[in-house]
């Protein structure tokens, strides 16, 4: 009874924290705010529902939670061009940058909806056999540290081999090298599953070796300059797995990373010769910072751009010409050299920018838009709020090894279902996941069988 009568009082205490919240993000839109109404309380429930999920989630790596600290950045960006606090090619109208506001409430409620409502569906045992089917593979931690050792040194190689020589390869690391890694997507991928091995090594036991083999994974990722690469795939899974299998991190340890990965962000983006973004206005430097760490995320740009070309008919709503294109991507283009464009933010980047510009992404929101207005949004959104909720309970029911690398390297991509560079990453990864189980147990089956037969002899 006592529990309880906390628990009230805490979530009392809360509501009221986000109703002042709220009352206090309006009042500084509508002093400081230079749009109406609309856009003050459109960014007034962005900021509130962003702050509730902060306060209200105990666990920071399920996958709502990760969609919503994701989609922060690329809100804040939104709400830094709407304040003129950085530098935009195109300035838009009032009635652009709301419906841009607008996207991201409705895709939020239909993520929602589809994780918290839709979720709760039973489905029968014919609809879950896909998930089901990873349901009996496991990994053998020795011999899979032994493979992905061996894929380490082939991906360095490849690198030095792509760089034209180690000399080269470091060179990759200055302001344009980065250029010499695009189109690269079977090797950024291997270079994904390399980030199992501290995993592989934390759950045997040797944490030391986890930690020595998580700073020389995000080195080597980082010889790319590819920020989510290096990010995503080598922290995503020794975080998760520590999590779920020895200790919950804690809300203060996740504020601390933050600092190393803001410093990280800023470099590489210099190291790329990004050009500053920051707005001349800005005379206070760690907002100036702030604002160059959301704007690498650019859907303050992007999106109001493609809504802008959509409405003035420059380009139409794509409906399903690219959706599924994720499965063209296994083709290489050098036995179909006119293969379709395979990536959302090179398909949004040609039709809105130019034929020689790529790389635009505008999120899972911008992209179900672009290919069906409004109805696409909430449509998506629901779909993939309930998609990745069956995941995720697949996931912690099976409390595996192998379901939570599965996780880890796929949950990111999952959010982002739609795209379809995603379906590829999402497939591919696990298409060699399930190769790994299948080898690292056929050894020791192998194995096994050899020792009986000498002891048998």
């Amino acid at each position: 009874m006592g529990a309880r009568k906390n628990l009230n009082i805490k979530l009392i205490l809360l509501l009221i924290f986000l109703v002042i919240s709220f009352v206090s993000i309006l009042a500084f839109m509508i002093e400081k705010c230079k749009y109406g109404l609309i856009i003050d309380l459109e960014v007034t429930v962005l900021g509130t529902f962003f702050l509730g999920v902060l306060l209200f989630s105990k666990d920071y790596l399920n996958p709502f939670v990760i969609y919503y600290i994701y989609s922060f950045l690329g809100f804040l960006d939104i709400v830094f061009v709407i304040f003129d606090l950085r530098i935009t090619r195109f300035i838009q109208t009032e009635s652009i940058y709301q419906k841009t506001l607008f996207i991201m409430i409705l895709w939020f409620f239909a993520f929602s909806l589809g994780y918290f409502i839709l979720g709760r569906i039973q489905f029968s045992e014919n609809k879950r056999r896909f998930i089901h089917l990873l349901d009996n593979f496991n990994l053998n931690i020795k011999i899979t540290i032994w493979a992905i050792v061996i894929l380490m040194f082939f991906v360095l190689f490849k690198l030095v081999l792509t760089a034209s020589s180690v000399g080269g390869l470091l060179a990759a690391f200055t302001t344009t090298g980065y250029k010499v890694f695009e189109g690269q997507n079977y090797l950024s991928m291997l270079m994904a599953l390399i980030g199992i091995l501290p995993v592989l090594y934390l759950a045997s036991g040797k944490r030391k070796s986890a930690v020595i083999a998580t700073i020389i994974i995000f080195l080597c990722m980082s010889l790319t300059k590819r920020r989510s690469l290096a990010l995503i795939y080598s922290l995503m899974p020794i975080l998760t797995y520590y999590n779920y299998k020895v200790s919950r991190i804690k809300a203060k340890n996740f504020l601390l990373l933050l600092i190393p990965v803001s410093v990280y962000i800023l470099y590489i983006a210099s190291m790329r010769g990004i050009a500053s973004g920051a707005s001349q206005s800005i005379s206070n430097s760690i907002l100036g910072n702030v604002v160059e760490i959301t704007r690498q995320v650019q859907y303050g740009e992007n999106i109001p751009d493609m809504i802008s070309a959509i409405d003035s008919g420059r380009i139409q709503l794509q409906g399903l010409n690219y959706v599924f294109n994720g499965i063209l991507t296994f083709i290489p283009r050098g036995i179909w050299s006119d293969k379709p464009l395979v990536e959302s933010a090179a398909i949004v980047g040609q039709l809105v920018y130019g034929a020689d510009v790529a790389g635009h992404p505008v999120g899972p929101y911008g992209w179900a838009y672009f290919c069906f207005g409004y109805i696409g949004v909430f449509v998506f959104g629901c779909i993939n709020g309930l998609i990745v909720k069956k995941i995720f309970d697949w996931v912690k029911r099976e409390d595996s090894l192998f379901s939570y690398l599965f996780y880890s390297l796929t949950i990111v991509k999952l959010l982002e279902i739609f795209a379809p560079e995603s379906q590829f990453k999402i497939l591919f990864l696990t298409i060699i996941l399930i190769v790994l189980s299948v080898f690292s147990n056929m050894f020791v089956i192998s194995r096994n069988g050899l020792v009986k037969n000498k002891l048998s002899n």
